[in-house]
């Protein structure tokens, strides 16, 4: 089961538990509590900071994904992309103290909050 998979059950089942869903505390709950694709990542940054060929090791920069037209697509849930991703990918940037900000490939490439 992949990263992104696991996070929309876990986004569906949650949803469904909550009658006034808030995407953004939604994507706080899950990175602290539930979420595997948050911990995933954060063991890939980890991973990533042992390599490089200076001391400071690399740079290391998180994006968000671009947005997800169509529900479905792909198999995959415009919801958990375009909502919830956008906010729990900064999240994960700053709680693993990050140097660069995240780029922000969702707005670049025409999503929007609404």
């Amino acid at each position: 089961m992949t990263m992104a998979v696991k996070t929309a059950t876990t986004y569906q089942h949650l949803h469904r538990r909550r009658t006034n869903f808030r995407p953004a505390q939604l994507a706080a709950r899950l990175h602290r509590y539930t979420c595997s694709f948050a911990q995933d990542y954060k063991s890939m940054i980890d991973l990533v900071r042992t390599l490089g060929t200076t001391a400071a090791g690399p740079k290391i920069w998180t994006a968000t994904p671009p947005p997800l037209m169509a529900h479905g697509a792909y198999g995959m849930n415009s919801t958990v992309i375009n909502t919830v991703f956008q906010t729990l990918v900064p999240t994960i940037n700053t709680d693993n103290k990050l140097a660069n900000p995240t780029i922000d490939c969702f707005s670049a490439l025409g999503g929007s909050a609404s």
